[in-house]
């Protein structure tokens, strides 16, 4: 799978919206927007929070473990990196009630929905200039 990743579209990592994000997961954690004024977790991030008005916000690590919402197996891959059957998920994070990630399981036909999972980095693009996080079944 690592081969497949080098030739992943890298998204734009200068995104300012989405910067503290990609340095958090470069250093292998995964940062979600908080907002201290309402005590929200944002993901994904936002410019202004949704119920206090605030735009300070702060980018707090959140434990890579969750539990499967809802998937769906991708039978024939039209995505660069991505080498088909594989389930793409929608993982509820156990650290952030509320917020629902997406991410794409490791081995394909593993997926049920309430099962837990927990992510792990991998590098990835033509230089390992990403870092991106993946899912598995928690044993």
């Amino acid at each position: 799978m690592s081969d497949l990743l080098n030739h992943i579209v890298v998204p734009d990592l200068n995104d300012p919206l989405f910067v503290p994000f990609w340095a958090g997961m470069k250093a292998r954690e995964l940062r979600l927007q908080y907002c201290p004024a309402s005590a929200k977790t944002y993901w994904p991030p936002r410019h202004r929070c949704a119920i206090s008005g605030s735009t300070e916000f702060e980018w707090r690590p959140i434990s890579t473990s969750g539990t499967i919402f809802s998937f769906v197996t991708v039978g024939k891959s039209m995505i660069k990196g991505f080498e088909a059957p594989y389930e793409i998920c929608l993982i509820d994070l156990a650290d952030a009630p509320g917020v629902r990630v997406v991410g794409v399981l490791d081995t394909a036909h593993e997926a049920s929905i309430g099962a837990k999972v927990t992510g792990y980095f991998v590098e990835a693009g033509e230089n390992q200039e990403i870092t991106l996080l993946r899912w598995r079944v928690a044993a």
